[in-house]
């Protein structure tokens, strides 16, 4: 279990040009056009032509049709009631066309920066400077305590910390499944899921792509020597084929709102290991996540995770949100006792990481020499 948790939110992501919820469909709309190709283009087509139709109800009811988290709650809510204009009777289809411009979305407006004389894959700057972060406070931890005690959850669907904790040479645990766990290993728990996971078509399970497969088997050094970043989706990286066993196309993408029963069976364990990690914590941070009220799913999460016998001595908000109006609903989260641990820092991702050294007293753990076998 973890002493120390962090918590990222869209905000972590948005060095790497990653939209956040409000500007999502707009950068969408950018990445939009007639040459998109298939299968790309139909989801696309098929997203736009309905958020067409949904702009009718305006007479009837209010609807925000520009924040994307908004639009997934109101597909998944269609189809549900099974009750979506311009789906034309394909609610599932229409859900997973959503998912798949999501996936697509994310996946070009995050490019990895390429090493200028090596060409390899490096991570985007703030996740570098976090995941370095972790690996020396990881170090510290062991050399104290004799084991680690850190862990992260994040409500991002990209890969970009995945691949930052990798090329440091952190293992990271998704707790899918028993397999995953490793004892060195980090947990990093994504609760909304993530554009490299699959579900499996024989059972409810959830398979993914490795993150090595980002950073070993794509050629960098045959681009252009012009090239400074590219984008890598999964399926640039590899066939679905690679992955052994028959999985849906579309990637395991969660509704950041209420409609979660779908997906149940198949991600609560990464859920249940997420309220133990909230159990465990003596110190949690928050990164970039701004507590959306709709988001009640995180608000009873938290309420029944911390229920246990640990103490929190700190619970820290990082948030450029000056308006006040994210801190008074993280207050509004906590109870009296944490309350009084509360700080909230008008800081950026960038800007927190110095800081969290500070905190923790945490140098840069000396290098690890390879040895390499003759």
């Amino acid at each position: 279990m973890s002493e120390y948790l962090f918590i990222l939110g869209a905000g972590a992501s948005a060095h790497a040009e990653v939209p956040m919820m409000a500007g999502f469909l707009d950068r969408a709309r950018q990445l939009y056009s007639p040459h998109l190709q298939a299968p790309w283009k139909e989801h696309f087509d098929r997203v736009f032509e309905i958020l067409i139709e949904l702009q009718k109800v305006h007479s009837k009811a209010e609807l925000d049709l520009n924040n994307i988290e908004a639009v997934f709650t109101t597909f998944e809510l269609g189809q549900t009631i099974r009750k979506l204009p311009g789906a034309d009777d394909d609610f599932d289809g229409a859900v997973n066309s959503l998912k798949a411009l999501i996936t697509f979305t994310v996946e070009q407006s995050l490019r990895f920066p390429l090493d200028v004389k090596t060409r390899n894959l490096r991570a985007t700057q703030d996740y570098e400077e976090f995941a370095k972060f972790v690996k020396d406070f990881n170090f510290k931890l062991n050399r104290e305590t004799g084991s680690g005690g850190i862990g992260i959850l994040t409500f991002n669907y990209d890969v970009g910390l995945d691949v930052a904790l990798f090329l440091q040479g952190i293992d990271c645990d998704y707790c899918l499944d028993a397999q995953d766990t490793g004892v060195d290993a980090i947990k990093l728990l994504k609760l909304h899921g993530s554009v490299n996971w699959r579900r499996r078509k024989d059972s409810d399970a959830i398979t993914y792509y490795p993150v090595k497969d980002y950073c070993s088997e794509y050629h960098t050094k045959s681009l252009d020597r012009n090239e400074t970043s590219l984008a890598l989706p999964c399926t640039k990286i590899a066939p679905l084929s690679k992955l052994k066993v028959e999985v849906e196309e579309t990637p395991v993408i969660v509704p950041p709102g209420l409609f979660k029963n779908e997906y149940q069976s198949s991600i609560s364990q990464v859920w249940e290991q997420a309220a133990r990690e909230l159990e465990e914590a003596e110190e949690i941070i928050v990164i970039g996540y701004s507590l959306p009220p709709t988001d009640f799913f995180f608000r009873n999460l938290f309420a029944l995770g911390t229920v246990g016998r640990k103490f929190i001595r700190r619970f820290a908000v990082v948030n450029p949100d000056k308006s006040g109006r994210t801190e008074e609903r993280f207050k509004s989260l906590l109870g009296p006792g944490t309350r009084e641990r509360f700080d909230y820092l008008k800081y950026s991702f960038a800007e927190i990481i110095p800081d969290l050294r500070a905190w923790y007293k945490v140098p840069p753990a000396p290098p690890v020499i390879k040895v390499t076998e003759i």
